[in-house]
Protein backbone atom coordinates (compact mmCIF):
# COMPACT_ATOMS: atom_id res chain seq x y z
CA UNK A 1 0.00 0.00 0.00
CA UNK A 2 1.26 3.46 -0.56
CA UNK A 3 2.71 5.35 2.16
CA UNK A 4 2.24 9.02 3.11
CA UNK A 5 4.27 11.68 1.22
CA UNK A 6 4.78 12.98 4.79
CA UNK A 7 6.91 9.05 5.42
CA UNK A 8 9.85 10.76 2.89
CA UNK A 9 10.34 13.93 4.01
CA UNK A 10 14.24 14.73 4.42
CA UNK A 11 16.14 17.61 3.77
CA UNK A 12 19.52 18.19 1.55
CA UNK A 13 18.63 21.96 1.22
CA UNK A 14 15.27 22.76 2.03
CA UNK A 15 14.21 22.94 5.69
CA UNK A 16 10.89 21.42 5.70
CA UNK A 17 11.70 17.84 4.03
CA UNK A 18 10.26 18.60 1.07
CA UNK A 19 13.60 17.73 -1.02
CA UNK A 20 12.44 13.90 0.09
CA UNK A 21 8.74 14.68 -0.55
CA UNK A 22 9.08 15.52 -4.11
CA UNK A 23 11.42 13.29 -4.80
CA UNK A 24 8.87 10.22 -3.89
CA UNK A 25 6.16 12.01 -5.87
CA UNK A 26 8.44 11.80 -9.22
CA UNK A 27 9.38 8.28 -8.21
CA UNK A 28 5.37 7.82 -8.24
CA UNK A 29 4.00 9.59 -11.09
CA UNK A 30 7.75 9.78 -13.07
CA UNK A 31 9.42 12.92 -15.04
CA UNK A 32 8.42 13.82 -18.59
CA UNK A 33 10.82 16.31 -19.06
CA UNK A 34 12.80 17.06 -15.70
CA UNK A 35 12.33 20.60 -15.59
CA UNK A 36 11.72 23.01 -12.20
CA UNK A 37 10.81 26.81 -11.65
CA UNK A 38 11.22 28.39 -8.68
CA UNK A 39 10.50 31.88 -7.26
CA UNK A 40 11.75 33.09 -5.11
CA UNK A 41 14.28 30.71 -5.03
CA UNK A 42 16.52 33.36 -3.19
CA UNK A 43 20.62 32.16 -3.62
CA UNK A 44 19.86 28.58 -4.58
CA UNK A 45 20.92 26.74 -1.67
CA UNK A 46 19.01 28.28 1.28
CA UNK A 47 15.93 26.50 1.89
CA UNK A 48 16.31 25.61 -2.05
CA UNK A 49 13.14 23.18 -3.11
CA UNK A 50 15.21 22.40 -6.04
CA UNK A 51 19.01 22.20 -5.70
CA UNK A 52 18.39 18.72 -4.88
CA UNK A 53 16.33 17.76 -8.10
CA UNK A 54 19.31 19.79 -9.95
CA UNK A 55 22.29 19.03 -8.77
CA UNK A 56 21.39 15.15 -7.66
CA UNK A 57 18.69 13.98 -9.91
CA UNK A 58 19.85 16.21 -13.21
CA UNK A 59 17.37 18.39 -13.43
CA UNK A 60 16.82 21.45 -15.27
CA UNK A 61 15.21 24.48 -15.49
CA UNK A 62 14.75 28.04 -14.53
CA UNK A 63 15.27 29.60 -11.05
CA UNK A 64 14.11 33.53 -10.02
CA UNK A 65 14.98 35.58 -7.68
CA UNK A 66 14.52 39.52 -6.73
CA UNK A 67 16.30 40.87 -4.39
CA UNK A 68 20.06 41.73 -5.45
CA UNK A 69 22.20 40.14 -3.33
CA UNK A 70 20.76 36.54 -3.41
CA UNK A 71 19.81 37.51 -6.97
CA UNK A 72 23.82 37.69 -7.88
CA UNK A 73 24.74 34.49 -5.60
CA UNK A 74 21.64 32.62 -7.68
CA UNK A 75 23.26 33.64 -10.97
CA UNK A 76 27.05 32.82 -9.93
CA UNK A 77 25.92 29.45 -8.86
CA UNK A 78 24.43 28.28 -11.96
CA UNK A 79 26.28 30.33 -14.63
CA UNK A 80 28.49 26.85 -15.89
CA UNK A 81 25.22 24.78 -15.85
CA UNK A 82 23.90 25.12 -19.39
CA UNK A 83 20.33 23.03 -18.35
CA UNK A 84 19.77 26.32 -15.57
CA UNK A 85 18.62 29.28 -16.48
CA UNK A 86 19.03 31.61 -13.61
CA UNK A 87 17.17 35.43 -13.35
CA UNK A 88 17.50 38.44 -11.64
CA UNK A 89 14.19 39.33 -12.01
CA UNK A 90 10.36 40.05 -10.14
CA UNK A 91 7.57 38.12 -10.76
CA UNK A 92 4.53 40.14 -11.60
CA UNK A 93 1.13 38.96 -12.55
CA UNK A 94 0.66 40.57 -15.94
CA UNK A 95 3.10 41.77 -18.90
CA UNK A 96 6.90 40.67 -19.60
CA UNK A 97 7.72 39.70 -16.15
CA UNK A 98 4.43 37.41 -15.73
CA UNK A 99 5.44 33.70 -15.73
CA UNK A 100 3.27 33.13 -19.44
CA UNK A 101 6.00 36.31 -20.62
CA UNK A 102 9.06 34.62 -18.75
CA UNK A 103 8.38 30.81 -20.04
CA UNK A 104 7.56 32.02 -23.67
CA UNK A 105 10.91 33.54 -23.53
CA UNK A 106 12.71 30.62 -22.66
CA UNK A 107 10.73 28.33 -24.60
CA UNK A 108 10.03 26.40 -21.81
CA UNK A 109 7.89 22.99 -22.60
CA UNK A 110 3.89 23.41 -21.64
CA UNK A 111 3.60 20.55 -19.23
CA UNK A 112 6.86 21.09 -17.39
CA UNK A 113 7.24 19.05 -14.42
CA UNK A 114 7.38 21.14 -11.20
CA UNK A 115 6.56 24.89 -10.41
CA UNK A 116 7.36 25.95 -6.85
CA UNK A 117 6.23 29.31 -5.83
CA UNK A 118 7.52 30.70 -2.96
CA UNK A 119 7.48 34.69 -2.63
CA UNK A 120 5.17 35.09 1.01
CA UNK A 121 2.49 37.34 -0.58
CA UNK A 122 0.38 36.89 -3.70
CA UNK A 123 1.55 32.96 -4.53
CA UNK A 124 -2.56 33.05 -5.01
CA UNK A 125 -2.53 35.67 -7.57
CA UNK A 126 0.53 34.43 -9.59
CA UNK A 127 -0.63 31.14 -9.66
CA UNK A 128 -3.95 32.07 -11.06
CA UNK A 129 -2.38 34.14 -13.76
CA UNK A 130 -0.54 31.12 -15.18
CA UNK A 131 -2.97 30.87 -18.10
CA UNK A 132 -1.15 29.08 -21.16
CA UNK A 133 1.29 27.01 -19.39
CA UNK A 134 0.19 23.88 -16.89
CA UNK A 135 2.95 22.19 -14.57
CA UNK A 136 2.29 18.61 -13.83
CA UNK A 137 2.95 19.46 -9.94
CA UNK A 138 2.62 22.73 -7.78
CA UNK A 139 4.24 23.38 -4.52
CA UNK A 140 2.89 26.72 -3.80
CA UNK A 141 3.11 28.38 -0.25
CA UNK A 142 0.30 29.15 2.21
CA UNK A 143 -0.56 30.55 5.56
CA UNK A 144 -0.90 28.02 8.08
CA UNK A 145 -1.96 30.70 10.53
CA UNK A 146 -5.14 31.09 8.85
CA UNK A 147 -8.06 28.79 10.05
CA UNK A 148 -8.23 25.51 7.68
CA UNK A 149 -11.69 26.27 6.29
CA UNK A 150 -11.32 29.92 6.33
CA UNK A 151 -11.42 31.40 2.27
CA UNK A 152 -8.97 33.96 2.77
CA UNK A 153 -6.95 35.94 -0.73
CA UNK A 154 -3.71 38.01 0.05
CA UNK A 155 -5.57 41.20 -0.57
CA UNK A 156 -4.40 44.00 -2.95
CA UNK A 157 -3.87 46.37 -0.59
CA UNK A 158 -3.02 46.24 3.46
CA UNK A 159 -0.22 43.56 4.83
CA UNK A 160 1.17 40.41 3.22
CA UNK A 161 -0.69 37.93 4.96
CA UNK A 162 -0.23 35.56 2.42
CA UNK A 163 -3.82 33.56 1.17
CA UNK A 164 -5.46 30.25 3.31
CA UNK A 165 -5.12 26.80 2.46
CA UNK A 166 -8.95 26.73 1.80
CA UNK A 167 -8.70 29.61 -1.11
CA UNK A 168 -5.45 27.64 -2.59
CA UNK A 169 -7.28 24.66 -2.54
CA UNK A 170 -10.29 25.94 -4.38
CA UNK A 171 -7.54 28.07 -7.09
CA UNK A 172 -6.40 24.17 -7.79
CA UNK A 173 -9.71 22.87 -8.28
CA UNK A 174 -10.32 25.33 -10.89
CA UNK A 175 -7.15 25.01 -12.79
CA UNK A 176 -7.87 21.17 -12.80
CA UNK A 177 -5.28 20.04 -9.55
CA UNK A 178 -6.02 17.54 -6.34
CA UNK A 179 -4.45 18.65 -3.35
CA UNK A 180 -2.32 15.64 -1.72
CA UNK A 181 -0.24 17.48 0.95
CA UNK A 182 -0.03 20.47 2.38
CA UNK A 183 2.47 20.88 5.89
CA UNK A 184 4.49 23.71 6.96
CA UNK A 185 3.69 26.21 4.88
CA UNK A 186 3.86 24.03 2.02
CA UNK A 187 0.96 22.57 -0.44
CA UNK A 188 1.48 20.09 -3.47
CA UNK A 189 -1.11 19.90 -5.65
CA UNK A 190 -0.86 17.44 -8.75
CA UNK A 191 -2.51 17.91 -12.16
CA UNK A 192 -5.95 15.69 -12.30
CA UNK A 193 -4.72 14.05 -15.88
CA UNK A 194 -1.66 12.87 -13.83
CA UNK A 195 -3.65 11.58 -10.88
CA UNK A 196 -5.99 9.84 -13.15
CA UNK A 197 -2.97 7.96 -14.84
CA UNK A 198 -0.91 7.22 -11.73
CA UNK A 199 -4.24 6.50 -8.91
CA UNK A 200 -2.21 8.52 -6.60
CA UNK A 201 -3.64 7.67 -2.76
CA UNK A 202 -4.28 10.62 -0.83
CA UNK A 203 -3.34 10.16 2.64
CA UNK A 204 -4.95 11.72 6.11
CA UNK A 205 -1.21 12.18 7.63
CA UNK A 206 -0.20 14.22 5.11
CA UNK A 207 -2.11 17.42 5.79
CA UNK A 208 -2.38 19.46 8.88
CA UNK A 209 -4.63 19.20 11.58
CA UNK A 210 -7.48 21.56 12.05
CA UNK A 211 -6.77 24.10 14.00
CA UNK A 212 -8.83 24.58 16.94
CA UNK A 213 -8.28 28.32 17.19
CA UNK A 214 -9.58 30.73 20.10
CA UNK A 215 -10.21 32.98 18.09
CA UNK A 216 -10.46 35.97 21.17
CA UNK A 217 -12.15 38.94 21.20
CA UNK A 218 -11.34 42.87 20.67
CA UNK A 219 -12.17 46.44 21.37
CA UNK A 220 -11.91 49.45 19.82
CA UNK A 221 -9.46 52.28 21.12
CA UNK A 222 -10.01 55.53 21.05
CA UNK A 223 -7.73 56.10 18.52
CA UNK A 224 -9.22 53.96 15.75
CA UNK A 225 -7.61 50.66 16.29
CA UNK A 226 -8.10 47.48 17.92
CA UNK A 227 -6.68 46.12 20.75
CA UNK A 228 -7.00 41.59 20.40
CA UNK A 229 -7.21 40.09 23.72
CA UNK A 230 -6.81 36.27 24.68
CA UNK A 231 -9.78 34.46 26.11
CA UNK A 232 -7.76 32.67 28.53
CA UNK A 233 -6.82 35.54 29.93
CA UNK A 234 -8.44 38.82 29.18
CA UNK A 235 -5.99 40.81 30.89
CA UNK A 236 -3.23 39.82 28.61
CA UNK A 237 -3.37 42.07 25.38
CA UNK A 238 -1.20 40.42 22.81
CA UNK A 239 -1.12 43.49 20.33
CA UNK A 240 -3.00 45.61 18.14
CA UNK A 241 -4.21 44.09 14.98
CA UNK A 242 -5.32 45.22 11.74
CA UNK A 243 -9.00 44.01 10.62
CA UNK A 244 -9.82 43.26 7.39
CA UNK A 245 -13.96 43.02 7.08
CA UNK A 246 -14.36 40.50 4.35
CA UNK A 247 -18.10 40.72 4.47
CA UNK A 248 -20.67 41.75 7.37
CA UNK A 249 -21.05 38.39 8.52
CA UNK A 250 -17.50 37.39 9.01
CA UNK A 251 -14.54 39.73 10.49
CA UNK A 252 -10.77 38.83 9.94
CA UNK A 253 -8.45 39.81 12.90
CA UNK A 254 -4.32 40.17 11.12
CA UNK A 255 -2.41 39.37 14.56
CA UNK A 256 1.49 39.17 13.85
CA UNK A 257 1.58 36.31 11.20
CA UNK A 258 -1.70 34.73 11.96
CA UNK A 259 -4.82 35.48 10.73
CA UNK A 260 -7.88 34.98 12.79
CA UNK A 261 -11.63 34.83 11.96
CA UNK A 262 -14.14 36.53 14.13
CA UNK A 263 -17.36 35.82 15.02
CA UNK A 264 -20.06 38.98 14.14
CA UNK A 265 -23.39 39.83 14.66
Amino acid sequence: MQQPLSSFQKNVTSYNGEDGLLEHVFELIGTTNKKVVEFGARDGVAASNSWNLINTHTWGGILIECHNYEAEKLLKLYATNDNVSARKQMVEIEGKNSLDSIFDEEQLEKNFDLLIIDIDSYDYQIWQSLTTYKPRVVMIEYNDGIPKDVDWIQPSTGPLTGSSLHSMTLLGEEKGYTLVYAKNDNAVFISNDVIENQQIIIHSEDFDKPTNDNFGMFIQGNYGGYILFNTKNPKNILRRATIHKANRHKLYVRNGNALHLLPTN
